[in-house]
């Protein structure tokens, strides 16, 4: 297990254990949306994609939580698409997993439309297979930046707007091979939150 791994659980273990000693309600969250990686090279490569999220919160006052997020998001590609000779089509895909947390702050306490102002860390796990090569593989911890504007449909159910931006970059690595990505990137997705 790399050390970025080891940190990231055992953030994840504490935060677990302080929110399980909280009373307030518990809050689920499902959201899709559009993760663009802002690296030029990528972005030729993959492009944008479908991202889909899935988070947990439990209050830490009237106007913050803490929230455990996973992200995943997966895009074919042509990994050489800068060769102008050379047309690979869909040869190649990336796929990327983000787990971390947010620490939120509401702007108007416990009155809807709330919007939720977040800040956190996570770790990206990502995996990029080559027709004909080996499959490359790396993570890394990353910082994120979020805003969440909520708004209630009914007692337990909101709207859920969310933008943020993620700042990451790492080395993919095979057997001989390495390549250096910077996957930082903005998202923006919509979905739904039920309130237990």
């Amino acid at each position: 297990m790399t050390p970025n791994k080891t940190i990231l659980i055992l953030l994840l273990l504490v935060t677990a254990n302080s929110l399980q000693a909280q009373n307030d309600d518990w809050q689920f969250f499902l959201t899709v949306g559009q993760f663009t990686i802002n690296d030029e090279v990528l972005q030729n490569d993959y492009g944008n994609g479908l991202a889909v999220n899935g988070a947990v919160s439990r209050c830490l006052g009237a106007k913050s939580r803490l929230k455990l997020f996973v992200s995943r998001f997966q895009k074919d590609g042509d990994p050489y698409s800068l060769d102008e000779n050379f047309n690979a089509g869909n040869a190649g895909s990336l796929a990327l997993t983000q787990l971390g947390m947010t620490l939120e702050n509401a702007s108007r306490g416990t009155e809807y439309p709330r919007l939720w102002f977040g800040v956190g860390v996570y770790s990206v796990f990502v995996s990029e297979k080559i027709v004909g090569n080996n499959q490359m593989n790396g993570d890394d911890i990353g910082a994120h930046f979020t805003v969440t504007p909520e708004f209630r449909i009914l007692d337990s159910i909101l709207l859920v707007f969310s933008g943020g931006y993620r700042i990451s970059a790492l080395t993919l690595r095979d057997k001989r091979n390495f390549r250096q990505l910077d996957l930082s990137g903005a998202s923006l997705s919509i979905g739904f939150s039920w309130i237990h």
